[in-house]
């Protein structure tokens, strides 16, 4: 095993982590790997990828191995960090590139720095309120759904910092998206409650991990297809678990339905 394929190994694991972590599903890690490894003439290259995890090998001469197994936490979505390497993986293909460049890059792309607060704070408001004007909600459901979605991001942005489980985090966000919906509705600064509260937690819809998981679906990638679709479905169970726990205690507390 020489230096350059050890290398080359070094570069296709940093490439693969950064793509399954940032949420790129596992056909493009695998396709994009296997691409930047062919560029630089690996004869024997063999990557198999889960949804947490990737499992690689390299040989020179079909007789010794470097193998490679690599755990991957669940996905923190930064889908411009999967576009800057796949544009990278291009750039290989297509120009060739010094390996000590592309590991430049590589870190570079991985200091990529997430958006800030005030960022997500303005593109859930904006999701929120639009998502409500597509529910038919009025113009006085839509300034409640911004202050909602504002509301709901506020809260995950300090409830982050603790060491709490995703599943609760996403129970207590759809709690407090839906105390702050129905405490507007109370005030009289809303009209429908139902369209408000499905407008203030759509931030929260996992809607990367279903995509991904069908995808890998249809590629045949079942394992981690199943792994990405049980994702979703108990990141909306909790959704789910948070809006009506509080429906529940606040019709017990006051009495009547609200919706």
């Amino acid at each position: 095993m020489t230096k350059e394929d050890i290398n080359v190994i070094d570069i296709c694991i940093l490439a693969s982590e950064l793509l399954l972590y940032n949420g790129a599903e596992v056909f493009r890690v695998r396709d994009t790997v296997t691409r930047i490894a062919q560029s630089y003439d690996v004869c024997d290259f063999e990557i198999y990828v889960l949804s947490t995890g990737i499992f690689m090998s390299i040989s020179e001469d079909g007789e010794h191995y470097s193998t490679s197994i690599n755990s991957v936490p669940l996905p923190i979505i930064h889908l411009g960090r999967v576009a800057e390497i796949c544009n990278l993986s291009r750039r290989i293909v297509e120009q060739g590139c010094s390996l000590e460049t592309v590991y430049e890059e590589l870190n570079r792309i991985k200091q990529i720095p997430y958006n800030g607060i005030s960022f997500k704070v303005v593109c859930a408001a904006i999701a929120s309120s639009s998502f409500c004007y597509f529910l038919g909600g009025g113009l006085i459901d839509i300034f409640a759904s911004i202050i909602a979605g504002a509301v709901l991001h506020l809260f995950l942005a300090y409830i982050a910092r603790k060491q709490i489980s995703k599943m609760m985090i996403n129970i207590l966000g759809a709690a407090v998206a839906t105390i702050c919906c129905l405490i507007m509705h109370n005030l009289n600064f809303c009209k429908n409650i139902d369209t408000l509260i499905s407008a203030s937690i759509i931030s929260l819809v996992p809607g990367v991990a279903l995509t991904n998981g069908i995808r890998d679906l249809f590629s045949s990638d079942y394992l981690s297809g199943t792994i990405k679709l049980i994702d979703a479905i108990l990141v909306a169970f909790s959704i789910a678990v948070g809006v009506g726990g509080i429906l529940i205690m606040w019709k017990n507390l006051f009495g009547g339905y609200l919706l």
